[in-house]
């Protein structure tokens, strides 16, 4: 069992989102950046998604289909609960999770 925690981090201004996995056992940290488009209205949802796509395009199909398990679980219990865009012009939301 790997444990793995995710981390993002919002500019607003520049409209850019980054994301960091680390998972324990590997020496290598996944990351990415997003960037929205000049012209697009900047969305912390599809900056999370693209960029953790982004970051774990290299990791095992197993390994990605748990973090993104994992993702979903917390954004739906941080939804439930208001945690998610109160606004911050920069932040981070972090997961902990453990690969089934």
């Amino acid at each position: 069992m790997r444990d793995y925690e995710i981390r993002f981090e919002f500019d607003v201004p520049k409209k850019l989102t980054r994301c960091e996995v680390k998972i324990r056992g590997m020496e290598r940290i996944y990351g990415a950046i997003a960037y929205c488009h000049p012209k697009d209205q900047f969305n912390r949802s599809t900056g999370r998604k693209v960029c953790l796509a982004k970051a774990i395009r290299q990791l095992h199909k197993e390994i990605r289909t748990a973090i993104w398990e994992q993702y979903f679980q917390s954004i739906k219990a941080d939804k439930f609960l208001g945690l998610i865009n109160l606004g911050i012009e920069k932040g981070f939301i972090s997961f902990i999770g453990d690969e089934k």
